[in-house]
């Protein structure tokens, strides 16, 4: 099967009149726009030939794909944490000052300890409820936080551990996480 293929070019008057007189002679349109006839034999067989391999590439990625955007959209994960839950969803970092005053204050809060059993023995803030960074996944809500509304203060030595166990119970679905850092920078009073 044949079609006649038209191909639309702009061309100065020098141009149009070189191609005047050869074969697959412009016709003038306008001033500025010709177009040219010729006869192509259009053949399916070639133009599958030419899409083809395009379409099995994409068709195949779909798949792959789909499987490394997992069921919640990522497949990234951080110690367990689902990543895109992390960013979504924040806890906020704040002075051990802002950290003593809420602990003063009339409103309810939970002191939460991640260090480790031995750690939390040699000294805490008081009040304070110790639930090792380890044993906090993002598989199970820990028994010792059941509220998930609750105003959460996280500590651990340094601020390297209250950070991840931060992330981790936002993760959780813990609305209110505060990380004020580490025991190591706390100017007040500690029990032993």
């Amino acid at each position: 099967m044949s079609i006649k293929k038209i191909i639309i070019s702009t061309h100065s008057n020098e141009e149009r009149n070189y191609h005047h007189g050869q074969k697959n002679c412009p016709v003038k349109l306008d001033e500025r726009t010709i177009v040219y006839h010729s006869t192509v034999n259009w053949n399916w067989r070639n133009e599958m030939r030419r899409i083809l391999p395009k379409a099995l590439f994409i068709l195949l990625m779909i798949p792959a794909l789909a499987s490394c955007m997992g069921s919640r959209g990522s497949s990234w994960s951080e110690d367990g944490l689902d990543v895109a839950t992390a960013i979504t969803a924040q806890y906020r970092k704040i002075s051990p000052q802002l950290a003593k005053e809420m602990m003063d204050s009339t409103d309810p809060v939970l002191v939460v300890d991640v260090r480790t059993p031995s750690e939390f023995a040699g000294g805490h803030i008081e009040g304070a409820i110790s639930l090792p960074n380890e044993t906090i996944t993002t598989a199970q809500q820990p028994e010792a936080l059941p509220d998930k509304d609750a105003v959460i203060l996280v500590y651990c030595r340094s601020g390297n551990r209250s950070a991840q166990a931060a992330r981790k119970l936002v993760s959780l679905g813990y609305v209110n996480v505060y990380d004020f850092g580490g025991i190591l920078d706390w100017p007040y009073e500690i029990v032993r």
